[in-house]
């Protein structure tokens, strides 16, 4: 193999692997954003809980 070949085939891979970082990486940051969702419906539900 070449060199030429060997640049296309790496070229290939990263453009593969930053495609999978960002649908990892969006995964990622959606179940983060629920986690913090439901900590500040908890948080909301501890606060009106204390007030009664």
């Amino acid at each position: 193999m070449g060199l030429p070949e060997y640049q296309t085939v790496m070229g290939i891979v990263n453009s593969k692997l930053d495609e999978l970082g960002k649908i990892s990486g969006i995964s990622l940051l959606r179940s983060a954003s629920m986690q913090v969702l439901s900590v500040g419906i908890s948080l909301e539900k501890l606060k009106q809980g204390t007030k009664h």
